[in-house]
């Protein structure tokens, strides 16, 4: 209710003293935000936030200089002024620069440091990326009416039964008796009751074949 009152009392005299568009478009959007932020008060609530791991790289420095540029564009938004839109630019490029060298010179002394070299680039890799691995839940595998946790014996266990599936595929079944006796025309006399004709194929000779091939139309594929 505050807010609309207080919009209700606005003659908005700066947007309509000027006939160019963008200054009346700035000129509302200030008397806009002017009342709303003066209307709706930004309150802080105690809601419990997951933990991110803090960047080495991050310093002090780097904290101040990325608000003190959230400061200049919220200045350059509002104001049409080519000096502070260029300023705002060569901060942020400036910026850039500051973060991008504090990046190179943390990785470089991790990698340093560290005792597995090719660990740690992996690492730095998946960090940027976003791949960060979550190590939540444990892994189990039943085997044998027996719950196994152990990552190496589940490891085993799989890389067991993938070396001997092949194996087991190609060993003749002794369940199955007289395998190789039976034959395909055993199936046809099984499943049709009725008299199967036997096919008798006349003989034909190349002139002929060759006669029946050329009365063929050629279609295009």
């Amino acid at each position: 209710m505050e807010f609309k009152y207080l919009l209700s009392w606005e003659l908005w005299e700066d947007v309509f003293s000027t006939s160019d568009v963008n200054i009346m478009f700035n000129n509302f959007l200030n008397t806009y935000l002017r009342c709303f932020f003066s209307s709706f008060v930004k309150k802080k609530n105690n809601v419990l936030k997951q933990t991110r791991p803090s960047s080495g790289w991050i310093s002090n420095g780097i904290k101040v200089s990325c608000r003190r540029k959230k400061e200049l564009y919220e200045i350059s938004r509002g104001s049409n002024d080519l000096a502070i839109k260029f300023c705002y630019k060569k901060y942020c490029t400036i910026l850039t620069k500051v973060i991008r060298n504090a990046k190179k010179s943390y990785y470089n002394n991790m990698i340093l440091k560290s005792k597995n070299k090719m660990k740690s680039i992996w690492k730095i890799i998946n960090s940027e990326k976003g791949r960060n691995q979550q190590h939540g839940t444990a892994l189990s595998v039943t085997l044998d009416k027996r719950t196994i946790t152990d990552s190496d014996t589940i490891a085993n266990i799989f890389n067991n039964y993938f070396t001997s599936v092949a194996d087991n595929i190609n060993t003749p079944k002794n369940n199955v008796p007289n395998m190789n006796k039976i034959k395909p025309i055993d199936y046809l006399h099984k499943f049709y009751c009725d008299h199967i004709t036997k096919l008798k194929w006349k003989s034909a000779t190349t002139q002929e074949i060759e006669k029946i091939i050329q009365t063929m139309e050629s279609k295009g594929s």
